[in-house]
């Protein structure tokens, strides 16, 4: 499984565009439209680090989410 990084993740304006290697090497490109989803994803860019899915934690770090954490979340 790949792992969705910044390189990934482009936002110009109002479109973000996400542009990644999928299942059986198949290249995906998905494109959103939203004034909103634009800043939110803006704002996960400028967090330190290569993966696009992380936070800042309470001791200032950046950390990337993976796999592990959201089925700990979900339970």
């Amino acid at each position: 499984m790949t792992t969705l990084r910044n390189r990934h993740v482009n936002v110009i304006g109002t479109e973000v565009r996400f542009t990644f290697r999928g299942k059986s090497g198949k290249q995906n490109t998905i494109e959103l439209h939203d004034r909103r989803m634009a800043r939110i994803i803006k704002r996960f860019l400028e967090i330190p680090g290569q993966e696009f899915f992380k936070y800042v934690a309470d001791d200032g770090e950046a950390k990337a989410i993976d796999s592990a954490d959201v089925n700990e979340y979900s339970r």
